[in-house]
């Protein structure tokens, strides 16, 4: 197999710019849904506004300079953490309006951000960059945990803000050519039309369904998993950071769907072994390596590689269909988690791999995303540094 290449894209101003907002964007995210979580406001309706807002956001906003959007979008989200500020003093009839102000000033943009990494990275390459993207995200929120959740409210809003506002100046690094309307303003695509292609459907089934697998085990497990809350809290978000940014490098060389489906399989594997021995350490340990693994591979393919790849026009539309299913299964999990926290361990664990081998079914029949000229390419240098080696060898012999 050919070498993993750590050094063959070029690092410009664009790409800096990209990692950047990606990176606060991801970590925003993270940060905000910790904070809603600690005032006890409503998280569905934070999680559904990013959803709506993004979706809508495709249509209004498919005219408008993409570098303007960008700028209106880091700002609104400021505004929308100093909110907290302003709420302090009457949080319990504001919630819902600060809630869907956070969602609306995330998402509505989000598939435009998204899409801007298929302008300044080449394909062999996307997914070390979004990987590398991925476990900066993970590292800050686990670092940055505990200190969001001792602040008060005040506090809380001020730091959110400023901690979106370090990005704006990225926004400034995009040179004005990479706007033009030829690359940016592309002709939208129907959503029907873009779900009605195999390709699409395919690996959006498995994205949905492995993201409502994975809300759904969550709730399950936080409920009633007490004695392994070291694995589910700790060695998954670290394995996932660490597996997000190798299993990115790994899928530039053999392939997206190769690495979709030895995660999901493996992970099957794992929920099947917990419902065999549900208390024993060994087994947890191993599924909270491979869930973190599998976690890790599905974010950075499935939210910011493959929906790039698969578009034939404008990849905003599919971006913003592709992150759909992460959001509306996390919410999902939350409306439904008095029924969900009924089922039992074994029970779950079953349907759970049962489910997630029907998704390497659909990923079986998926096309590969990465392009074969790409694969072809690499394979063919691995040959090359192959038999410069034995001539080497030869020559010195």
């Amino acid at each position: 197999m050919p070498k993993l290449d750590w050094k063959s894209e070029r690092i410009s101003k664009g790409n800096i710019a990209v990692i950047a907002l990606l990176f606060n964007t991801f970590s925003w995210f993270y940060l905000c849904r910790l904070t809603i979580g600690k005032l006890g406001c409503d998280a569905v309706i934070y999680l559904t506004s990013i959803v709506v807002s993004s979706i809508v956001g495709v249509f209004f906003l498919k005219k408008t300079k993409r570098l303007l959007v960008l700028k209106i979008w880091v700002v609104s989200g400021v505004l929308a953490s100093l909110s907290t500020i302003f709420f302090a003093k009457c949080l319990l009839e504001w919630g819902i309006i600060f809630t869907f102000l956070l969602g609306v000033s995330l998402g509505f943009a989000m598939p435009f951000c998204l899409d801007l990494l298929t302008k300044v990275s080449t394909v062999e390459n996307r997914g070390k960059i979004g990987g590398a993207v991925l476990f900066a995200t993970f590292s800050v929120v686990f670092i940055l945990y505990k200190s969001v959740l001792s602040l008060d409210l005040a506090s809380t809003g001020i730091f959110l803000a400023l901690w979106r506002c370090w990005s704006l100046p990225s926004v400034f690094l995009f040179l004005e050519k990479m706007f033009r309307e030829d690359n940016f303003h592309q002709k939208t695509q129907r959503l029907t039309l873009g779900l009605g292609k195999r390709t699409i459907l395919l690996y959006f089934i498995a994205w949905m369904m492995f993201s409502f697998i994975d809300s759904f085990q969550t709730i399950v497990m936080n409920t009633k998993a007490e004695d392994f809350a070291l694995f589910i809290k700790v060695i998954e978000p670290c394995v996932a950071g660490i597996s997000a940014v190798v299993i990115g490098a790994i899928s530039d060389v053999v392939g997206r769907k190769r690495v979709l489906i030895s995660s999901f399989a493996l992970l099957g594997i794992a929920y099947a072994m917990l419902g065999l021995f549900p208390r024993s350490y060994i087994a947890w340990l191993i599924y909270s390596i491979i869930n973190g693994a599998a976690i890790g591979s599905a974010s950075v393919l499935l939210i910011i590689v493959i929906w790039g790849e698969v578009a034939e026009e404008n990849s905003v539309t599919f971006y913003a269909i592709g992150e759909a299913p992460f959001f509306i299964a996390e919410a999902s999990s939350l409306i439904l988690k008095p029924y969900l926290i009924s089922i039992p361990s074994n029970s779950s664990f079953s349907l759970a791999s049962f489910f997630l081998f029907i998704a390497v079914i659909l990923l079986l029949f998926a096309p590969e995303t990465l392009p074969e000229k790409t694969l072809r390419e690499r394979e063919l240098r691995g040959y090359i540094e192959k038999a410069k080696k034995v001539r080497e060898k030869f020559t010195k012999g």
